[in-house]
């Protein structure tokens, strides 16, 4: 892996600098955006936190499928599975980018051309021809060419034409020898050829899910319809309704139409959001019906004739407070089974959840959803000889580690040693989501971390209330023990006005002279910007300005006083802005003047420094844009430069269109440190999707010098080539959330050439000055629980088994101090 002028091959390693997801860390398990097993049920393919994870042990234990598969947490709707999947491992991905197809069990992933985008959460659908076996058909409903329309193939998804579906297209499903598609309208269709429709009949209202009740359940006429000869029963999902419709299977003639509204009762879902799915569990002819708003899921056992809650009681995680509705996200949107069997999953905001006894008991299943959020790395020793570093994921806790330098030079020896770990389930509904070691670690000891807790207030007979916000801690002795530490944060700002997320830390920067003046700064939401003078003991407010601060200062912050700032401020009503603006300070924060020009509504990064001799800094941001389709032009994507803290200008470097298709986007931005600093400085860039760029930003001439770069090179399929291995993307407002640095380079970067960086999954070091890599730290990808019974074959904690041994049934028992009882595996009488 080298550097060159042209682009090149370079390792794997480099996909460190790929951007970064909003760390999300507000949420407090593993949210579920797609959701789909194989027949067997013994394969789950899921989307967590922007990772598509696989398990092939029905849960046991994840892996993550092929190369993650990247797409935009928010711009994810659907994994499907091919019934005919134990020979064919035909799986795919549909997002607002496009459908990728896998051959191989999801493996390898390529985009359907002729495919269209899924944008819509609730519409978003493919389905299988009942007779794919054969046929190899598959229709799929998406958005194409500026309308919603309904799509066929008949090579099993490699190619697709207009299905001239007669209204808008929303949700399709299979069964009964064909294939129903429902409209906005309220209409359902049905085809048997996947090109030519017949109108069944319709229901009130746009509808959001539809599902065939199969054939040879126990009959349903008594309490639908008496009318004889064979017919097909279906259920309609709408705006808080549920309605089913009975039809001749020869004919697709309506028969009959009932909402099942009255017989729901007080569990009526009208007015309380979108009904998301209805899902049909063969084995004892269940319903399940979930919603968009609420934070439970309603069963019949009966056809529809009566309707019960499930939720804790029952097992089921759910989200105190009802965060869902903050989201508008559903708390379980996925329903599956397992063939005659009485296996049943859910999944959605809440997780994923287990049911080996048709919905009666369910177990949280863990997964591997978790990603790096932070790292931070200095000087272990006096002379530099190691490295401290700190890694914080979602799932994983912090993970505390000293680096040999010598080792890191024999790519055959393992440069990690004393690995230690503190996993976010230590302290109750806390998950870490960054960490910042202190300049002088090799003599103080000293690490501080932000970590989001989750406060609920219980109410009687009423929902708790419940508020997300991130305490910021300190330790001197590896986080065997820590102090919280008071932020000052805005009183005007707090829950009355933004409920749920009373502060957030996004940044904490320290004086390059933190040794000898112990002064250090933290910035984020609802924190203006605050400062310490004792080591971070305390914090008096510096900036008490509303809204999302990131702070950077200048590497000769001692002599110059200087710092810049971005700053997204609150916007009517109450709102944070869509554009934020970048300030500057060379009194040390005490005043502060806005740049001038445009606002831009993603700056991600931010550096500053001052030469000497000028009365104003030079200041570089990088921005990236929001997208969400994986071919756009990225030609917004630049760092921009500004030497008179008037004018931004872009940094003049050499271009990269050819890749700019493909998502290839600059990404993350770090400054070297120096010895002095004059009019230019070396700069390190990251590219989203792979890759780097490195040179010497010069202040005088806004220009780049001694400009090199790495990119991944593309096939004749315009995919990035398969030696990058993971599809990442651009972050959308990076700086908005609680997302540490991507690259940092080592405190003696002059004398050793050392630089490190993190990839979602990996840290990477760099012993010749960027030019080649190699990984020190992966995350687990295996998140197999051991579980404390011996007769449990799986669990989602020492006290929640999902799954006995043959001859044990699960039981419930009384847990003390827990509103809701465990279970365990006893002997079947």
């Amino acid at each position: 892996m080298t550097f060159s002028v042209r682009p090149t091959y370079w390792l794997t390693a480099l996909v460190f600098l790929l951007g970064f997801t909003s760390c999300n860390a507000h949420r407090p398990h593993d949210t579920v955006g797609a959701f789909d097993i194989t027949g067997d049920g013994q394969t789950l393919f899921a989307y967590i936190r922007g990772l598509t994870v696989k398990s092939e042990n029905a849960g046991v234990s994840w892996d993550w499928s092929g190369d993650g598969v990247m797409e935009s947490e928010m711009d994810h709707w659907g994994i499907y599975v091919s019934p005919e999947y134990e020979q064919d491992k035909l799986v795919f991905f549909a997002s607002g980018q496009g459908l990728r197809r896998s051959s191989d069990g999801g493996n390898n992933w390529d985009f359907v051309p002729s495919a269209p985008a899924m944008f819509d959460e609730v519409y978003a659908t493919l389905v299988f021809s009942p007779n794919f076996k054969h046929d190899r058909a598959i229709l799929v409903a998406g958005y194409v060419q500026g309308r919603w329309a309904v799509l066929r193939s008949l090579d099993a998804g490699q190619t697709f034409v207009d299905a001239r579906f007669p209204e808008v297209g929303s949700t399709l499903c299979g069964g009964e020898g064909a294939v129903y598609a429902a409209s906005r309208q309220g209409n359902v269709f049905a085809t048997t050829d996947g090109n030519k429709w017949k109108k069944i009949g319709g229901v009130s209202g746009s509808i959001s899910s539809i599902v065939v009740v199969p054939s040879g359940l126990p009959d349903l006429k008594d309490l639908y319809d008496a009318t004889p000869g064979p017919k097909t029963h279906m259920l309609i999902a709408t705006e808080g309704d549920v309605y089913h419709m009975s039809f001749s299977k020869q004919n697709f003639d309506v028969i009959s139409v009932v909402s099942l509204a009255p017989k729901l009762g007080p569990l009526n879902l009208v007015g309380k959001g979108m009904v998301v799915s209805v899902h049909v569990s063969p084995r004892k002819t269940s319903y399940y019906i979930t919603s968009l708003m609420e934070n439970f899921v309603l069963r019949s056992q009966d056809a529809g004739a009566s309707w019960q809650r499930i939720g804790e009681p029952q097992g089921l995680r759910l989200d105190p407070g009802n965060m869902t509705d903050t989201f508008r996200s559903p708390a379980f949107k996925f329903v599956r089974s397992v063939k005659d069997s009485s296996t049943v999953y859910l999944a959605g905001f809440n997780g994923l959840h287990k049911s080996v006894d048709d919905g009666d008991s369910w177990g949280w299943i863990a997964t591997i959803g978790q990603v790096i959020t932070s790292f931070s790395v200095e000087c272990a020793t006096a002379d530099c000889a190691s490295f401290a570093m700190s890694m914080c994921s979602y799932d994983e806790g912090c993970t505390r580690a000293t680096v040999d330098k010598a080792k890191l030079l024999d790519p055959n020896l393992d440069a990690m040693e004393s690995t230690t770990t503190v996993p976010s389930g230590q302290v109750p509904n806390v998950q870490y989501s960054l960490s910042a070691l202190s300049p002088d670690f090799a003599n103080d000891n000293l690490e501080f971390r932000a970590q989001v807790e989750l406060s609920c207030v219980m109410y009687y007979h009423a929902a708790p209330e419940c508020f997300f916000y991130e305490a910021f801690t300190r330790s001197t002795d590896n986080f065997e023990t820590f102090d919280s530490v008071y932020l000052p944060f805005i009183e005007p700002w707090t829950n009355e006005v933004r409920p749920g997320r009373e502060r957030a830390v996004h940044a904490v920067s320290f004086s390059p002279a933190f040794a000898a003046d112990q002064t250090m700064f933290v910035s984020g939401f609802n924190l203006g910007i605050s400062k310490s003078t004792n080591g971070g003991r305390n914090f008096t407010m510096l900036w008490e300005v509303p809204g999302q601060t990131q702070l950077a200062i200048s590497p000769t912050f001692p002599e110059d006083s200087t710092m810049a700032c971005v700053l997204r401020p609150m916007d009517e009503p109450f709102e944070i802005a869509e554009t934020a603006w970048v300030w500057w300070s060379i009194d040390g924060g005490i005043s502060w003047t806005q740049v001038q020009g445009e606002g831009e509504a993603d700056w991600v990064d931010l550096a500053v420094w001052k030469p000497a001799g000028s009365d104003v800094p030079v200041m570089l941001a990088l921005k990236t844009v929001r997208y969400y389709n994986i071919r756009d032009d990225f030609s917004g994507n630049t760092v921009m430069i500004t030497k008179d803290a008037a004018t931004w200008v872009p940094l003049a470097m050499s271009d990269y269109t050819p890749y700019r298709h493909m998502g290839i986007a600059l990404h993350a931005l770090e400054m070297a440190p120096a010895t002095t600093y004059g009019s230019s400085v070396e700069i390190f860039m990251g590219f989203a999707r792979g890759g780097a760029r490195k040179g010497f930003a010069n202040g005088e001439t806004s220009t780049l010098e001694d400009e090199v770069q790495a990119l991944p090179t593309i096939d004749d399929h315009s995919h990035v080539s398969k030696s990058w291995a993971f599809d990442f993307y651009p972050a959308k407002n990076k700086a908005n959330r609680c997302l540490g640095r991507k690259i940092q380079y080592s405190p003696a970067y002059a004398d050793d050439g050392v630089i490190f960086g993190s990839s979602y999954f990996e840290v990477f070091a760099s012993v010749d000055r960027g030019v080649t890599w190699r990984p020190i730290f992966s995350l687990v990808k295996d998140a197999a629980m051991i579980c404390d019974d011996a007769n449990c074959l799986s669990c989602s904690s020492e006290d929640m088994c999902i799954e006995c041994a043959p001859g044990y049934v699960r039981t419930a028992f009384f847990r003390p101090g827990k509103e809701f009882p465990g279970w365990e595996c006893q002997p079947a009488v």
